[in-house]
């Protein structure tokens, strides 16, 4: 499931007309048009989507202007590492919230469309259609994932943010996020805040790592960018996985997302005790 997203829904994206003109609408369709081809490739037998799907996000990078456009859906979360123009620290913000279904406005959507939430007794607060035991996800967004779609209330929008580069900007100045959305407010979500304040719905997470990263600017990188599956950031907070990234610079981008992806497993394991390890992708572009 996630390869066919995968290969078809930046093709939308960066192929439609007017991609470069009306980014925000564009992503916006294209998720549209991705989850309509999933359920056609159902039919045809291509693919079995009926309880399978995937987190997506996505990040679409305009180096004219140095802005970024993010989309998402699930909890594969973006988290954007940056030096703070004034302090000179490094700080990490969380760029995306993790889509559970227990946050207020998610779990409205899904009780408004036939689904209900509910704790499972260990961990996780999962989705259920209303007199039923499926699809018993513990996320509240994905593509795919059909029956749950149009049974349980698993939405297929993303939420959409622009985030301008600037040399000078700094987490936390007005002009810095763009909330496309103009989300409401959501609460419960655990290490973030988010409101309709666009300067409050994302979190820092923060206490600044006082460190000398030199590395950060004799090869040009002004932010560095993580987008890793929900298996790195259970058992990784957002401030850890910065203080990982900031030992490499972009040339070891690989091995920076390598030694995410092995400290998640490596806690999955002890945590665990080795019975059950989540899905672990880590991504890391250094910008």
């Amino acid at each position: 499931m996630s390869d066919f997203i995968k290969d078809n829904l930046m093709k939308l994206i960066v192929g439609h007309k007017q991609f470069r003109t009306d980014t925000a609408a564009v992503i916006r369709e294209s998720y549209a048009r991705v989850q309509t081809m999933v359920q056609e490739a159902s039919r045809k037998g291509q693919i079995n989507a009926q309880l399978s799907g995937a987190t997506t996000t996505v990040c679409v990078h305009f180096h004219d202007n140095n802005k970024l456009v993010m989309s998402h859906v699930g909890d594969s979360r973006a988290v954007l590492i940056k030096r703070n123009a004034e302090t000179g620290q490094i700080q990490s913000m969380d760029l995306t919230i993790d889509h559970k279904p227990e946050l207020r406005e998610e779990k409205q959507y899904i009780e408004q469309h036939g689904g209900r939430v509910a704790f499972d007794g260990f961990a996780n607060h999962r989705v259920y259609v209303r007199n039923g035991t499926y699809p018993g996800l513990n996320m509240s967004r994905a593509l795919g994932d059909l029956l749950g779609s149009q049974n349980a209330g698993i939405n297929n929008q993303p939420d959409i943010k622009e985030i301008i580069l600037g040399k000078s900007d700094f987490f936390g100045r007005d002009d810095f996020f763009d909330d496309v959305d103009n989300d409401a407010e959501r609460s419960g979500s655990k290490g973030k805040v988010a409101s309709k304040d666009r300067n409050a719905s994302l979190s820092t997470n923060e206490t600044d790592l006082q460190i000398d990263l030199p590395k950060l600017l004799d090869d040009g990188t002004r932010a560095i960018l993580l987008i890793c599956s929900d298996g790195v950031w259970e058992f990784i907070e957002s401030r850890e996985a910065k203080e990982i990234a900031v030992q490499y610079d972009r040339k070891n981008a690989r091995d920076c997302a390598e030694v995410l992806a092995k400290e998640a497993w490596d806690r999955w394991i002890r945590e665990e005790g080795g019975i059950v390890v989540d899905d672990i992708t880590a991504l890391a572009i250094y910008i």
